[in-house]
């Protein structure tokens, strides 16, 4: 089997776009060959890099609330079609996927979840 590993950038805290490049990503390593392709943590939408750069542990921070919304914004609900892309991609290309994500559930509020996906050639998760 060839294994492909991806060692690409987000688009931080864009998951639309950050797809869009993985799908990319994808398609590139299918066409040389590769079965399983494998992404880093929290790439979608991606890591929070801010919080060592942004005084990260002042919890009252307005900053910090204010990146933290939009990283829950931004993460991953698997329900809501947010991977359907990539789903697709997988399913077309015949492709493994393990995709590092921050992945929400709306029934556990606004917590968020490193999650790494596996995704297999039939779209199945």
């Amino acid at each position: 089997m060839k294994i492909a590993l991806a060692q690409m950038a987000p688009v931080l805290l864009d998951r639309a776009r950050t797809v869009e490049k993985v799908v990319s990503h994808l398609r590139r390593a299918a066409s040389e060959g590769a079965e399983l392709v494998a992404f880093g943590e929290t790439l979608v939408p991606g890591y929070p890099v801010w919080i060592e750069r942004t005084d990260g542990a002042r919890f009252e921070s307005s900053l910090q609330k204010d990146i933290y919304a939009r990283y829950v914004d931004q993460a991953v609900e698997v329900g809501a079609g947010h991977l359907d892309a990539v789903i697709e991609a997988a399913r077309e290309l015949g492709v493994y996927v393990v995709l590092g994500t921050a992945e929400r559930d709306p029934r556990r509020g606004r917590s968020i979840f490193a999650s790494a996906l596996s995704i297999g050639p039939k779209g199945e998760i």
